[in-house]
């Protein structure tokens, strides 16, 4: 499985934040948390990464896209 987080700005383009599979983060842009302890302590259990929204004011929207092989 590949899990891509992708943004979008206001004119339509995009760009993935993070791609992961459910094994690690395979690639993710500098502004996301990678340590998610809060996730973490909630009892999550597998690969995560943390997006405040306030990072990426240029985007306004996320999509998330999950890829099986």
């Amino acid at each position: 499985m590949r899990v891509v987080i992708r943004a979008f700005n206001k004119d339509g383009y995009h760009k993935d934040i993070v791609i992961m599979s459910e094994h690690q983060l395979h690639q993710y842009d500098r502004r996301i948390n990678e340590n998610c302890t809060a996730s973490m302590m909630s009892g999550l259990i597998g690969v995560a990464a943390g997006i405040d929204p306030l990072k990426f004011p240029e985007m306004v929207r996320f999509e998330v896209v999950i890829q099986t092989d």
